[in-house]
């Protein structure tokens, strides 16, 4: 694995994914040809890290459906502010065209739509992204949409927003009854997360809002006979098909918590028994990176990580990963060496490619001998994004 890794570096596997050249993070201007997307115009004025990140044919669609709203009721869903006009954008970006916007330019709600709280701006937002659904493929954001999961994530917006300073905006924090304790469900600043509203997954990109997910590594020994449970995604699935992927992963949609969503995961995706994860499941922290994605749109992610070192496979309480749903073709163990062809071979789904990267990393396999570039790559995977965090909010 030593000499392989000399040879050809894994650093092209996390720049694939996390592509976005880097750039000045707030209260610095945004990248250019994307306006920042704020809750108020207080929050741009006091360079408060924006919501999301808006190619310029997402602003002028989002105007056009508030002229609709406009001309039916006389309300404006939305203002935005040295908007110049610009000529029809390029659907094919690339990364290095990317660079520095201007300052002065964003989009912003309404202050009656900030007083409908989480669920009317969901609402809202809602209705905007289901009218472009419905355009089908003569919709400007078909190449999104087409992927519609009906599963909601949570958008947040920084807590200095004044979206939960103003005391003329009704927020209310949102409730997880999952997550909280019969003593705390009663104590809303114990259930204070800084939740700004709830969006379509598969509207998310055109946004440019933070996307959330997890990521499981199963895996059995160590050292040289570490062997990683590797699955095969299905020739049906919709988003690369019968690619690699990592053990078990998935978005965490509104309502969960990362360790509730590895819990479904891994029982969907892989039927392990949730008494085996509560005992050997181990949180590894979070990779984030920011990709461009190739139709020109915005997609910060971040992702929690999670290893599982199985039992051995002589004992009474040995599990293995199993096929229990139409999304995985068949689950395979690899070698170190096996795995990291595959990665350089390109055969593993993007983002699962830098979760493995990860997974090397930490456990010693990839190190400064074998891979001069080890600081760069990490630079990849731990990228300070530039769009709200969930953030507990203190008020």
């Amino acid at each position: 694995m030593s000499m392989a890794m000399a040879k050809r570096t894994l650093l092209s596997i996390v720049q694939d994914v996390d592509n976005l050249p880097q750039y000045a993070l707030p209260p610095e201007p945004g990248p250019r040809d994307y306006v920042p997307f704020h809750m108020t115009l207080g929050d741009h004025q006091n360079a408060v890290e924006p919501i999301g990140l808006l190619r310029q044919d997402v602003v002028q669609a989002m105007m056009g459906f508030n002229d609709e709203h406009v001309e039916s009721t006389g309300h404006f869903l939305f203002h935005h502010i040295d908007l110049e006009p610009q000529e029809e954008i390029n659907q094919s970006v690339q990364p290095t065209d990317v660079l520095r916007g201007e300052r002065g330019k964003c989009v912003y709600f309404s202050d009656w739509i900030m007083a409908q709280g989480i669920e009317g701006i969901s609402a809202i937002m809602g209705e905007m992204i289901r009218r472009w659904y419905d355009q089908g493929e003569d919709g400007r954001f078909y190449s999104r949409l087409k992927s519609w999961r009906d599963e909601l994530y949570n958008v947040y917006c920084s807590p200095r927003s004044s979206f939960f300073t103003d005391s003329t905006i009704s927020w209310h924090p949102p409730v997880n009854s999952n997550d909280v304790s019969n003593e705390d469900r009663h104590d809303d600043r114990k259930m204070a997360t800084n939740v700004a509203f709830q969006l379509e997954r598969a509207a998310c990109p055109i946004f440019g809002v933070a996307t959330f997910g997890v990521h499981m590594t199963a895996y059995e020994g160590q050292g040289d006979a570490t062997r990683i449970w590797v699955p095969r995604r299905s020739k049906d699935k919709k988003t690369f098909p019968n690619m690699l992927d990592s053990t078990v992963g998935g978005g965490i949609t509104a309502g969960l918590t990362p360790y509730q969503t590895i819990l479904k995961e891994c029982k969907e995706e892989a039927s392990l028994p949730e008494d085996l994860l509560n005992s050997r499941l181990r949180a590894c922290g979070a990779t984030s990176f920011f990709t461009l994605t190739k139709d020109g749109f915005l997609r910060p992610e971040v992702e929690y990580v999670y290893d599982l070192p199985l039992p051995s496979s002589g004992s009474k309480e040995y599990v293995r990963p199993m096929i229990n749903d139409d999304e995985v073709e068949s689950f395979n163990l690899m070698s170190v060496p096996e795995l990291v062809e595959n990665l350089l071979d390109g055969q593993v789904k993007p983002n699962s490619a830098l979760i493995y990267v990860d997974f090397l990393i930490r456990h010693g396999f990839v190190t400064a001998e074998n891979e001069p570039r080890l600081p760069e790559i990490q630079s990849h995977t731990r990228r300070v994004l530039g769009v709200a965090m969930p953030t507990p909010v203190a008020y």
